[in-house]
Order: structure tokens, then C-alpha cells, then sequence
């Protein structure tokens, strides 16, 4: 499947937001894509000190695993600092997943995001409501008895699966591409 790109115009910040195809929810790669998710994810991943701390272009970044029924797909996000183009967020989306492929995740790493997942696990049981939201999302995906499977932290996952997603998500042929931009850069200015 070839690259898809779809430019859209709204009165909103600029954003990027890139997916590529992947594995159904309960696949034995999904657990390798939850952890790549949330190695580049949150205020301790690499997306948000690279793009957001160090290169200051965005505001807001995220990535993960989205499995569902029958197929799933990875996302990559960021939201454009004001200055900053989406083209450049987009460049410095690419060039993380570059430097993952490269570089080997370190087991200190892997292991502060598997216990990161076992503590929200824990966390979504304090609430009912969550708890429902759960249910009801397994039951739709692999049935409800699916949820009694999930283990309180993620299934074992080695840095060598976690490098087998990282070159599957790479290939920029594969991905769907969206932007979401203002319609005219020239009001942007009068609004700050």
C-alpha cells in the first residue's frame, strides 16, 4: 500500500498526524508495539524531550498501539509550536523512529514503561466507570473473558521485538499521513 497525505484546513493549532498499519488487538506482536508506544509517549518519553524540550517546535506529542477486532494501526502525533511548521514536526517524528532503529532500548527503559503499564492497570481498577470502560472495549475486541487474561504488567517483551516493530512502523510507504493546519498563516499572526 502506498503513502496516503491528506492536508486539511481548520481553525485550530497546527498538527501531524501520522499511522501505519498493524496488528489486531491480542496479536503476539501487539505487546512490542504497546511498549514502542510508550517508550516515545508521556513527559518521560523520547518524542516529548526531543521535540518538545530540546528542538522546542511542539507543544504536544504522543504515539501507540491502537488494536482492534480485526486490524489495528500505530499512530505517531505532534502539535506544531506557533513558529513551527508542521513539515518540520513531521521531519522530527521521522527522525526518532531513525534513532530508535539505531540505537538498542536499554533494559532500565524497557522496565520503567512495563511498570508504568502495571500501575495504570492498577489504577483503572480504583474506578467503576473505568473498569466498565474496560469491559466493554475487550468485549469488542476479544470478548469480555479476554480482560480476565491480561496480566497486571505486559506480556514479555524483549528488545529484539520491540526493534522488529520499530522497522515495521518505519517504512514511510506504508503510513497514512494527515495535517491539520490554519487556512490562512497571515490571521495566525494577528490572533497571538
Amino acid at each position: 500500500m502506498a503513502e496516503m497525505r491528506m492536508i486539511a484546513y481548520a481553525e485550530t493549532n497546527p498538527e501531524v498526524v501520522i499511522r501505519y498499519h498493524s496488528v489486531a488487538d491480542g496479536h503476539a506482536n501487539e505487546p512490542a508495539l504497546v511498549v514502542l508506544g510508550s517508550l516515545l509517549s508521556g513527559k518521560t518519553g523520547r518524542l516529548y524531550k526531543s521535540l518538545v524540550l530540546d528542538q522546542q517546535i511542539a507543544n504536544s506529542v504522543s504515539a501507540g498501539q491502537n488494536g482492534m477486532k480485526w486490524e489495528g494501526y500505530f499512530a505517531l502525533n505532534g502539535v506544531a509550536k506557533p513558529g513551527s511548521t508542521p513539515e518540520a514536526v513531521e521531519q522530527a517524528l521521522y527522525r526518532e523512529i531513525e534513532k530508535l532503529q539505531k540505537e538498542k532500548v536499554n533494559e532500565r527503559e524497557l522496565q520503567k514503561v512495563k511498570n508504568q503499564f502495571a500501575a495504570e492497570n492498577y489504577r483503572r481498577l480504583e474506578s467503576r466507570f473505568f473498569l466498565m470502560l474496560q469491559i466493554l472495549i475487550a468485549d469488542s475486541n476479544r470478548g469480555g473473558r479476554a480482560l480476565m487474561r491480561i496480566p497486571s504488567g505486559l506480556p514479555p517483551c524483549r528488545r529484539r521485538t520491540c526493534k522488529e516493530s520499530q522497522i515495521c512502523i518505519s517504512n514511510p510507504r506504508t503510513g497514512l499521513w494527515a495535517c491539520t493546519t490554519r487556512k490562512n498563516p497571515k490571521r495566525e499572526k494577528k490572533i497571538r
